[in-house]
């Protein structure tokens, strides 16, 4: 590179560096704790700018309002978990990070809620409430598990419970929020605000392209003493669907969660129902499960027997066996920590839940016909399920099996949960699952300069 030309591209990048750091300023004022961007700081192939970490609803609403005066973007962040699920915002100058956003406000065990901040991580909150005998009862996603509570609202991400305790947006009594221009609301479920809003179901699943979460008050309910799941290999869709009916609609059972997993077409699908330990009859439910799936329920297992894999005689396992266990578990715990990278597409089918066998048997006929692998998991009884296409096969394939899904015989609700961007920009992956007229109303009066995650549209994601 000759003389001038380096001189060139330094005057270059300080004229660029003082326009980026223009309302550095501004945003500190009203948040002490912001700085430049690192190259890290990037969303949906979207770099920051800014990014900053509030540790109250009145610095995050002051963080806002200068923000838009200064007519920035704005994306928050909680743990970065599930930040690769929806599409990604068309712009993002300024990240709003919750880590400081991190007190249980208020915990209230005679009443089964507790309210706490945006950025309170998921195992926290549970340490909390197991010391008072209680659980959020919400397993979500294995990336999600180490989450914020603010980012489970923000994607709505639930798992197998679901079944039972519901989605997040179920647990959510009331939510504090700053929108855009810096004004704090409060919402009380199922309380219309003044506008005729009900706040906590609007700011659910919305990624944050309505406002920034800061607080909320969540349902928690008894600990239980234990549960047992219930395995179950079935034959095919029909009987899936049989024995999911048939265990869901007992009374009597309460099942905690229902799970289905099928790897592939080949392979069997595999049903796991979930019973808690919290009454006499948990024997009697579990042998009940076994039951109504026309199984034959193996014996009890007896506590003083108990088996352990790292004992010298490996629990009367083969040691090759107990190896394999014991790798395994360590594996599982490791990913707890550190799960792996989410690739591939992940496509979130809906359907009403009686029409299981139905969806099932269209799932894996349309995947075969557009030349696909598909893994199909998710609490299928109420009514949706995930269905994983790995990387690897050509982008227009996957459009087409998302498009089917929605124009096929069953017609669907197919949303993409989370793709790579050649896949995102065709047609079907980048169409929107449902239509998002109320949403954008919504969005428009609570947001009419959309700069709270510009262009993103939230995804169904229970």
């Amino acid at each position: 590179m000759r003389i001038v030309d380096f001189c060139e591209v330094v005057a270059y990048r300080r004229i660029v560096t003082t326009a980026d750091d223009r309302g550095l300023p501004e945003l500190t004022a009203a948040c002490p704790d912001t700085a430049a961007a690192r190259e890290t700081d990037v969303i949906g192939g979207r770099p920051a700018r800014y990014v900053a970490a509030p540790a109250s609803t009145g610095e995050a609403a002051a963080l806002l309002r200068a923000a838009a005066g200064l007519g920035l973007t704005v994306v928050p962040r909680g743990a970065g978990c599930l930040q690769h699920w929806g599409s990604g915002p068309d712009s993002c100058d300024l990240i709003v990070d919750t880590h400081r956003l991190d007190r249980i406000t208020e915990h209230r065990p005679a009443d089964f809620t507790v309210t706490v901040q945006a950025g309170v991580r998921l195992p926290d909150l549970e340490k909390t409430l197991e010391a008072a005998g209680q659980s959020l009862r919400l397993i979500p996603p294995r990336r999600a598990h180490r989450g914020t509570i603010g980012g489970l609202l923000a994607t709505n991400a639930a798992g197998m419970l679901a079944f039972r305790y519901g989605t997040p947006r179920d647990h959510l009594l009331g939510v504090t929020a700053v929108l855009a221009d810096g004004s704090v609301t409060r919402g009380t479920a199922g309380v219309p605000t003044a506008a005729g809003h009900d706040l906590p179901r609007l700011l659910a699943g919305s990624y944050g392209t309505l406002g920034l979460i800061t607080e909320a008050t969540v349902r928690v309910y008894p600990l239980p003493g234990g549960s047992a799941g219930v395995g179950i290999t079935c034959a095919g869709p029909d009987e899936a669907a049989r024995i999911i009916g048939v265990v869901g609609d007992d009374p009597w059972l309460a099942v905690a969660g229902i799970n289905l997993y099928w790897a592939a077409a080949d392979e069997p699908i595999r049903v796991s129902v979930l019973v808690e330990r919290n009454s006499q009859d948990y024997q009697d439910r579990v042998n009940r499960v076994y039951a109504l799936a026309g199984r034959t329920p193996p014996a009890p297992p007896d506590p003083a027997a108990a088996i352990r894999l790292d004992a010298p005689d490996h629990g009367g396992l083969p040691p090759a066996v107990a190896q394999k266990l014991l790798a395994h578990r360590e594996r599982m715990r490791a990913e707890m920590l550190d799960p792996p990278a989410e690739t591939g597409t992940l496509v979130r089918a809906s359907f009403p839940p009686q029409r299981l066998a139905a969806a099932l048997t269209a799932i894996r006929a349309t995947a075969a016909a557009c030349g696909l692998p598909a893994m199909v998991r998710g609490p299928a009884g109420v009514g949706f399920l995930d269905v994983t296409i790995p990387a690897g096969p050509a982008p227009a394939s996957v459009a087409r099996f998302v498009t089917a899904l929605r124009t096929g015989r069953e017609a669907l609700a197919a949303a993409v949960v989370y793709a790579p961007d050649d896949v995102r920009e065709l047609p079907g992956p980048g169409d929107r699952a449902r239509p998002l007229t109320a949403y954008q109303a919504v969005k428009d009066e609570l947001d009419p300069g959309h700069r709270m995650a510009p262009g993103r549209t939230p995804e169904p994601a229970a």
